[in-house]
């Protein structure tokens, strides 16, 4: 799921590594910096159903404070872990070091934030909204006659005027200018956001989806006055 999904996942394809990791003992390792905490209270394992050997989290952990987590299977999570053996823990154990290891606040902000997250009320909401955004924006293209489509997953959605990727996703550096012209044509009517995909939260509201909306047409029809998309 490159670039936070900009390349889909193919259906199957987690399950068939986890498959194919596990017959030939190799450890399973989830990247979900993005997605864990965003997808589901579980992370994108659990949105898919597919458990790794061992998953990495960055600052989402600690609810945006400096914090980081590498969590996995007790197997293997036990080799960073003092045993009172001074020969394990000075030349065998597997080092774990952190400048906010055991910070409090960190702490304090990690607990908070999986209290919250943790009956996933706050992700059925947001990617509620997601749905509702990515057909709103879907729909604006279309009414604005340019080319291509929203799409995506969850509280994620990507702009994209190349239709929905394939396994290679998209050569962006291509149109990159057709994209910057999104951008300003977006800050000219009042939205502020990255060039061809964006983030939903729990506290955005339907008034903000309408909005975003609105300001992407309005955007796209701007775009398509002065000529941008001749020639697609």
């Amino acid at each position: 799921m490159g670039s936070p999904g900009t390349t889909p996942t193919i259906p199957g394809y987690l399950q068939e590594l986890r498959d194919l990791t596990t017959r030939m003992g190799v450890v399973l390792i989830f990247d979900e910096v993005i997605t864990g905490f965003r997808y589901s209270p579980g992370g994108a394992q659990a949105y898919f159903g597919v458990t790794p050997d061992m998953t990495t989290l960055a600052k989402i952990v600690a609810g945006g404070l400096p914090g980081a987590a590498v969590v996995g299977k007790r197997e293997l999570m036990s080799m960073m872990a003092f045993r009172g053996d001074s020969t394990w823990d000075r030349a065998e154990r597997v080092a774990q070091n952190g400048t906010f290891n055991s910070n409090p606040v960190c702490a304090a902000a990690a607990i908070a934030t999986l209290e919250l997250v943790s009956d996933g009320s706050l992700h059925a909401r947001a990617n509620k909204l997601g749905d509702e955004l990515r057909a709103g924006l879907s729909d604006a293209m279309k009414r604005a006659g340019v080319p291509g489509l929203c799409f995506g997953e969850a509280s994620i959605f990507h702009v994209s005027f190349e239709g929905k990727p394939g396994l290679a996703g998209f050569d962006r550096a291509r149109r990159s200018d057709l994209y910057h012209r999104l951008r300003c044509a977006l800050l000219n009517n009042g939205l502020d956001c990255a060039s061809h995909h964006g983030w939903i939260s729990a506290v955005h509201t339907d008034a903000d989806i309408e909005r975003t909306v609105a300001g992407y047409e309005k955007a796209l029809r701007d775009m398509a006055a002065d000529g941008s998309f001749k020639g697609m």
